[in-house]
């Protein structure tokens, strides 16, 4: 099915607000589930399903209590998974017209989840704050603001990962933001001991911000090129093996053959 005629079997079940078991039999029997790719075109439809839903405010307990599933009950892969991850999805869809105390819970289950030992369930998050930005940026902004002070390396994954998406970064004060984030995310990374460089934890983190950054100095080459270079400088093996990797990024060396090489050799690559 595409995902158009997904909206339409779902908006069909989220009229009937009390049979919340056949729509989650319906997402786990359609998920895809085991398998290397969940049924994501599902997944989008329903939270454009439940973002227009003239009872969402009904259907939010369920989402919350398919959000706490937890990884022994739903571990990676297994169809009962795809629950908190389309639950997760659907908040952010729900988020703007929510009330300020749901908004507030929407932002702390987000954040909890971030840190969630599925990766797939991680995704989500990160899925669930880009729909937030895509209806208010300044929302997702300040949704993020909130965890800066002390937000764990997870958390800081889900931040750079959420805010490298195309779609809310036609919007500059975005943009710089992102760049701005990015540099305290690297800054930090400087800080940290070689046994928190060995953890999972950091490898995901370091992962994220081998290609967001290049998202971000695409969108503003400028700004994003000064950071670049700022980072270059820096005598720390794992922040240029970031910086490598984002020039190495087509977005930027095509469009910007010649600031990449300089820089590439500033790095050793």
């Amino acid at each position: 099915m595409s995902r158009h005629e997904y909206v339409g079997a779902l908006e069909a079940m989220l009229a009937r607000p009390h049979d919340s078991a056949s729509l989650a039999e319906y997402l786990a029997s359609n998920s895809r589930l085991p398998g290397p790719r969940g049924n994501l075109e599902l997944a989008a439809a329903f939270a454009d399903a439940m973002g227009s839903c003239a009872v969402q405010s009904v259907w939010h307990h369920v989402l919350v209590e398919w959000v706490a599933i937890p990884a022994d009950a739903a571990p990676t892969n297994d169809p009962r998974e795809f629950l908190p991850f389309c639950a997760l999805l659907a908040l952010g869809a729900t988020f703007r017209a929510a009330d300020g105390a749901t908004r507030s819970e929407i932002a702390a289950l987000l954040r909890e989840t971030a840190s969630d030992p599925r990766w797939r369930t991680r995704e989500a998050v990160t899925m669930g704050m880009q729909r937030i930005g895509e209806a208010d940026r300044l929302a997702l902004r300040t949704l993020i603001e909130s965890w800066l002070g002390d937000a764990t390396l997870l958390e800081q994954r889900a931040i750079v990962a959420a805010l490298a998406h195309p779609p809310i970064l036609g919007d500059r004060p975005t943009v710089l933001f992102s760049l701005d984030v990015s540099r305290s995310f690297i800054d930090g990374i400087c800080s940290l001991t070689p046994d928190a460089r060995h953890t999972e934890e950091f490898r995901v983190l370091s992962k994220g911000l081998e290609y967001a950054v290049s998202v971000f100095a695409a969108a503003a080459p400028v700004e994003g090129f000064a950071l670049l270079r700022e980072l270059a400088s820096i005598d720390d093996r794992d922040v240029r093996r970031i910086v490598r990797s984002n020039l190495g990024k087509s977005r930027l060396s095509r469009p910007h053959p010649t600031q990449v090489a300089e820089m590439l050799r500033l790095v050793g690559g």
